[in-house]
């Protein structure tokens, strides 16, 4: 099995997708992820996503 490896939050790309939403990258590839990727998306207040609620 492959050793644990701890993802800072503060270490990973922070992508900014639209005024509001951002989005950061936990788990994936770059990280040594073959199986799964997993990750945040922040919605500021009053921001408009595409799976925020209106």
């Amino acid at each position: 099995m492959p050793n644990a490896k701890l993802v800072r939050f503060d270490s990973v790309p922070h992508q900014i997708k639209r005024p509001g939403v951002v989005l950061s990258s936990l788990v994936d590839g770059d990280t040594g992820s073959t199986k799964i990727s997993s990750g945040v998306a922040e919605f500021a207040v009053g921001a408009k996503g595409s799976h925020a609620l209106p």
